[in-house]
């Protein structure tokens, strides 16, 4: 299967950040587009996937990453918008004490549409967070408390 390197700042859990290039199929499960970091980053059955960072190829345990910042907009946004997805705004404080404003990006049935039910029930390890024109992979394990606002 064929890869390409898709461009993005990691943020530490244990501090700073990192410029890498993630791994993704040209193909993704659904073969019809390419696998999008996103789904890259929630596949159930992985825990370290391979980054290129500084011309080295590194396995990265998903654990240790507090978000991903993404160098252009997912696709995931323009699917959400189709669908009637909910965009939250929120403030976002990640166990790193950094703090991200802005939307958190999901679907969700209409009765289960609070950020709270989202957060107790997410299946997804890293939600969308859009934060003006910077989108963000948040990894729920990461946050440390939300705020509405």
């Amino acid at each position: 299967m064929e890869v390409q390197k898709v461009r993005v700042r990691l943020h530490r859990l244990r501090g700073g950040e990192i410029d890498a290039s993630l791994f993704v199929h040209t193909v993704g499960p659904d073969e019809t587009r390419p696998q999008s970091v996103a789904s890259r980053l929630n596949e159930p059955d992985h825990r370290f996937l391979p980054f290129e960072i500084e011309g080295r190829v590194m396995l990265v345990g998903l654990a240790s990453i507090a978000a991903v910042e993404l160098s252009e907009e997912p696709p995931e946004v323009a699917t959400l918008a189709q669908v009637g997805g909910v965009r939250a705004p929120v403030e976002v404080v990640l166990a790193t004490g950094r703090h991200l404003e802005g939307e958190l990006l999901y679907e969700a049935p209409e009765a289960r549409r609070r950020v709270l039910d989202v957060l107790n029930a997410a299946t997804d390890r890293f939600l969308l967070m859009a934060a003006g024109r910077r989108y963000f992979l948040v990894q729920i394990e990461a946050i440390d408390q939300v705020r509405a606002i």
